[in-house]
């Protein structure tokens, strides 16, 4: 199994591991996310990614890979434990 950690703001992460999966890689995606709304004050930037950032771990979740959104604030063993 691979665990990719990225915060898959830009398309890199996405392709890596669809083509991990693609080889025949059993792969789980674990993506810190920089857009939290407790991470910077909101505005439209901040927004547009956030919306790209959701877009691509959706892009993975229906290519049928795992992806867990971790909120950096949250302890990752919480993360670990409400998604498996």
């Amino acid at each position: 199994m691979v665990v990719l950690i990225s915060p898959a703001c830009d398309d890199g992460a996405k392709r890596t591991a669809r083509r991990l999966d693609a080889y025949g890689y059993p792969v789980t995606v674990i993506s810190p996310d920089p857009t939290a709304p407790s991470s910077s004050p909101p505005d439209a930037a901040h927004g547009y990614a956030s919306l790209a950032r959701g877009s691509r771990l959706n892009d993975l979740r229906s290519a049928g890979i795992p992806v867990l959104d971790w909120d950096p604030t949250d302890p990752f063993e919480e993360v670990l434990y409400r998604d498996s």
